[in-house]
C-alpha cells in the first residue's frame, strides 16, 4: 500500500532516510531532522511511502523546480530507498510510478531520477531504464578537507 506523506508520518520518514544514509555514500554526513521535516512540509516536495503488513519498508521523495536556465518545471527525486529485505519488488516501481503522476499534475516538463548513493548502482539504473527513462550523465563526489 502507498501512503502520501502526511506530518505524522515524519517519525518513519526520518527512520527510513536515516537507514538510506546509514548504507550509503552519505554514511559520514549530518543529520538534522528539523531540516527534513521542514523540507517535507513544502508544497514543492513529494514524499510517499509503502507499507506492507510488517510496517513501512520504504519511501520517495521528490521536488518539482524550475529549471536553472529557463521556466520549465522539473521534477527531481530526492531519495528512493527501499530496506534490504523488501527489494526487488513491486515497490520502488510504484513509487516511482507515484512520484510521475504527482509531477505530472504539478506541470513538470520532465522528471530526472538519479542515483547517488552509490548502492545497487546497475540494478537502480537498468529499473530506471525498465520504466522509459534515459540515463543522460552520472553522479561523483569528493570529500573536502
Amino acid at each position: 500500500m502507498l501512503e502520501v506523506y502526511r506530518p505524522e508520518l515524519f517519525d518513519v520518514v526520518n527512520s527510513l532516510a536515516k537507514e538510506m544514509a546509514a548504507e550509503s555514500s552519505f554514511r559520514d554526513s549530518s543529520w538534522n531532522a528539523a531540516k527534513l521535516e521542514a523540507l517535507l512540509s513544502s508544497p514543492s516536495v513529494y514524499c510517499a511511502l509503502v507499507k506492507g503488513e510488517e510496517g513501512y519498508y520504504g519511501g520517495i521523495i521528490g521536488i518539482i523546480t524550475e529549471q536553472f536556465f529557463g521556466d520549465d518545471l522539473i521534477a527531481c527525486d530526492l531519495g528512493l530507498f527501499i530496506l534490504q529485505r523488501k527489494r526487488g519488488g513491486s515497490a520502488a516501481p510504484r513509487l516511482i510510478q507515484a512520484f510521475e503522476h504527482w509531477a505530472k499534475e504539478q506541470g513538470a516538463k520532465e522528471i530526472h531520477m538519479s542515483q547517488s548513493t552509490g548502492v545497487e548502482m546497475d540494478r537502480t539504473r537498468r529499473l530506471y531504464e525498465s520504466m522509459g527513462y534515459t540515463v543522460t550523465g552520472f553522479s561523483s563526489k569528493k570529500e573536502v578537507k
